[in-house]
């Protein structure tokens, strides 16, 4: 059974290990200004999924009427099973 639910900052720190790019994520997710998700099966992971709320380019994410997904993944061996 796969098993969704919202991740912290901290778990998207570890997943996310280029510098800036970590931390352009993380500091978003503590702000509010986006969500990170995963989906684990059997304590693995096999997804994930970042949805920005606002953004500087507001044209890509408001805060109000316009979302952005990002990083949307699912592990290869997972795909075309109904994760995503």
């Amino acid at each position: 059974m796969v098993f969704i639910s919202r991740g912290t900052a901290q778990e998207c720190r570890s997943l996310w290990y280029k510098p800036g790019t970590s931390e352009f994520f993380t500091s978003r997710i503590q702000r509010g200004e986006a969500d990170f998700w995963t989906a684990e099966e059997d304590g693995v992971l096999v997804g994930e999924l970042y949805a920005f709320h606002q953004l500087e380019d507001e044209d890509f994410a408001d805060g109000q009427h316009t979302a952005y997904l990002c990083a949307f993944r699912v592990a290869p061996k997972r795909r075309g099973m109904g994760i995503g």
